[in-house]
């Protein structure tokens, strides 16, 4: 895959990603057309065995008003803050190439601009800037 090819895809994938529900109050849209609230899940690491409850997923966290993340995130509640203070953890993202959920372990993921998997990483080592690369050899 050469240069262009690479920024092509990080491109489409930027586009893909454009919010389609409102992330101001975490609803989504049943098979009838209704709009519900969205109740969070479970979400799991493709790289490790990392597997959390998540209060939300996006960039706004309704529950945490002063917080906006960089990435579609997946966000629990900080169960270690006193309720109503309005503190969360960043539990995960999705992998900016294959899509793929990754925690935020070094080992498993990295934030560059977008959220990377390892393996794609690995991939296109050559296309990420000398200091990442020398980090990730490193690991």
């Amino acid at each position: 895959m050469d240069r262009n090819e690479f920024d092509f895809k990080i491109q489409s994938f930027e586009l893909m990603q454009q919010p389609q529900r409102n992330m101001e109050k975490s609803t989504h849209q049943t098979k009838s057309g209704e709009t519900e609230e969205d109740p969070g899940g479970v979400v799991s690491c493709s790289k490790c065995s990392f597997e959390e409850r998540y209060d939300y997923k996006g960039k706004k966290p309704p529950f945490a008003k002063s917080y906006v993340f960089l990435e579609d995130a997946y966000i629990m509640k900080d169960p270690f803050s006193p309720p109503g203070k309005g503190q969360c953890l960043m539990i995960a993202g999705d992998c900016s190439m294959c899509n793929k959920a990754v925690c935020c372990s070094s080992d498993c993921s990295l934030f560059y601009v977008k959220r990377f998997c390892i393996s794609c990483v690995r991939k296109n080592l050559g296309y990420f800037p000398p200091l990442i690369i020398n980090k990730i050899k490193k690991a």
